[in-house]
């Protein structure tokens, strides 16, 4: 469990955060936008994709996709640095922020917003995302609705993803059935969301058999206004397959985990 993690951050700042609680405080209904994984950092230029596992596999779920921006975060910093061989994109293009240098280029890190530049390029990264969500939607919404941007995962391109790790985890498909399970609920209300998060998180906790036993294709949009807004298509496949975690006998020597781990560690999970 990553104390730290991107859901860990969003369920505090749901329950604490003083400027964020009066813009919720009527269970308004959430739209999603998942923030492309592809061309994140500068060195994509140079030395290819940064982070290839990562964007392999959100191909394997046509919601993610469906979800995220058109754009990449180097098509952003083209506008920043005016690149004039740019892609055109329109929601990019409304950026006012300019700096030959980027956004990128932090002596001694590849991977974050350089930091005399990085409150300025994420502000611009949200409002991107902002416009693309009105892009969607055919322009602003009447209904209260906030906007969820889903922009996490790379962290974990070296993880596990089809069998556990020493540490009985999984976190690259532990994050990627995250993100798809959030991408299901787009449209539905704050609180159906935060529930999921709840969920996610303790799940996180344990070992990981649930979320390789998650075949993320099969995961799909919940209609919002569903009855049992609670399931998701996936989850509920993986929660009937021998060795889910409320079925598993739960080992408590390290020999024992070790036995678990020579069990499924060449599992095939299913992206």
């Amino acid at each position: 469990h990553c104390p730290e993690s991107a859901v860990s951050l969003a369920v505090r700042a749901l329950d604490t955060e003083p400027a964020v609680r009066p813009h919720v405080a009527g269970d308004p209904r959430v739209r999603i936008v998942v923030v492309n994984a592809a061309r994140s950092t500068a060195k994509c230029r140079s030395a290819g994709e940064q982070f290839p596992n990562v964007v392999r596999d959100r191909e394997a779920s046509p919601l993610v996709k469906a979800l995220e921006t058109p754009w990449t975060i180097c098509d952003l910093e083209d506008v920043v640095q005016d690149r004039p061989d740019r892609k055109r994109v329109p929601e990019l293009e409304a950026c006012k922020l300019r700096d030959a240098r980027g956004i990128y280029g932090q002596r001694g890190d590849d991977l974050h917003f350089r930091r005399d530049i990085g409150i300025a390029a994420g502000d611009e990264l949200i409002k991107a995302v902002r416009r693309t969500a009105m892009a969607r939607d055919g322009g602003a919404r009447a209904d209260g609705s906030v906007l969820l941007v889903l922009a996490a995962g790379w962290n974990t391109e070296g993880a596990q993803s089809t069998a556990f790790d020493e540490e009985d985890h999984a976190w690259r498909k532990a994050d990627l059935v995250a993100l798809a399970q959030l991408c299901a609920l787009d449209g539905h209300p704050l609180s159906a969301i935060r529930a999921r998060m709840a969920e996610l998180l303790e799940r996180s906790r344990q070992d990981h058999w649930y979320f390789l036993s998650v075949r993320v294709a099969n995961i799909a949009a919940i209609p919002p206004g569903s009855v049992d807004h609670r399931r998701v298509s996936g989850a509920d496949e993986a929660s009937s397959l021998a060795g889910h975690l409320g079925n598993w006998v739960r080992y408590g020597s390290s020999a024992s985990s070790s036995a678990k781990r020579r069990r499924w560690g060449n599992t095939s999970a299913g992206a």
